[in-house]
């Protein structure tokens, strides 16, 4: 949209929205990209917010709209988060599929008003699980034999798939089948963060039938970390990916044609000869793509 609304012969004069909130619900995003149409005299309307925002009084009213709507948001995800965190701290589920082996069931808790629990599926599921976790353990077989067996077997997996490596792995780590309800592994809020600490997962214990004992999956991990050298995480813990260079990316735009501005690196020098410098650099992605052909 910031792109199109440089060119001469853009196809809007305005921006039409429902309410401010529709625009953005962020006060900085709204601040900056308003600013970036009003310098090349495109306008934010509200159909049901009044204003111009050209006199200081309309001014003040579409600031402190836009900020109300930003409170409300985000005092909404606030309450919706501690919701969720107390529907797992019961052992209700939050959403989602479930585990190979496990189904989803609505249980009535009183007058219109269900919680969704993991119940075990199929027996045949349930013997596959079982089977899976027993082979790693005792028989020494590993992800990829694990899956290759259950392929040549023509067993598929819950979505009619075939079997991975990585889907073994998953099942061998998973806490679910000894009965344990896991939330808040993944930080969905903050751009950039993928796994959460351990010390900050909901973890309720006892919160459906579990598929196979405790003795088993723990003899699994232990399992794992000798195959890993002591490893056998089953996540990367933030912090161990190095923050990237390019800070900027996906806010500057070229000002010739209107594409978003990627990083790259340029080499200065001779990296042979021990004098080459590596720099860090923004340019145009399309112009990056030209180059590349």
């Amino acid at each position: 949209m910031i792109a199109l609304s440089k060119r001469s012969n853009r196809p809007f004069d305005d921006v039409v929205v429902h309410k401010f909130d529709r625009f953005s619900r962020k006060r900085y995003d709204d601040v900056i990209y308003k600013a970036l149409l009003h310098q090349w005299g495109v306008k934010v309307i509200s159909v049901m917010e009044k204003t111009e925002a050209e006199t200081p009084q309309d001014m003040l009213l579409e600031g402190m709209l836009e900020i109300i709507s930003e409170f409300f948001n985000v005092n909404l995800a606030t309450e919706v988060q501690k919701g969720m965190t107390q529907n797992a701290k019961q052992g209700y589920n939050n959403g989602g599929t479930p585990p190979y082996g496990y189904r989803t069931e609505h249980i009535a808790l009183g007058h219109q008003n269900t919680k969704a629990v993991w119940v075990p599926g199929p027996r045949e599921e349930i013997d596959v699980v079982r089977w899976i976790f027993n082979q790693y353990a005792y028989e020494g077989m590993g992800y990829h034999k694990i899956a290759s067996e259950l392929n040549q077997r023509q067993i598929p997996t819950q979505k009619g798939r075939t079997w991975s490596a990585s889907t073994i792995r998953a099942i061998i780590f998973n806490e679910a089948y000894i009965g344990s309800k896991v939330w808040n592994k993944q930080d969905y809020q903050t751009k950039g963060k993928k796994w959460q600490d351990r010390s900050e997962w909901i973890i309720t214990e006892n919160a459906h039938p579990a598929n196979i004992t405790k003795e088993l999956f723990e003899q699994c991990q232990t399992v794992a970390k000798q195959r890993n050298n002591g490893g056998g995480e089953t996540h990367k813990p933030f912090g161990s990916k190095p923050a990237s260079p390019f800070w900027l990316r996906g806010v500057m735009v070229c000002d010739k044609c209107g594409s978003r501005m990627v990083g790259t690196q340029l080499l200065h020098g001779v990296k042979a000869a021990g004098n080459g410098i590596m720099y860090s650099v923004v340019i145009c992605g399309k112009a990056k793509s030209s180059a590349r052909m």
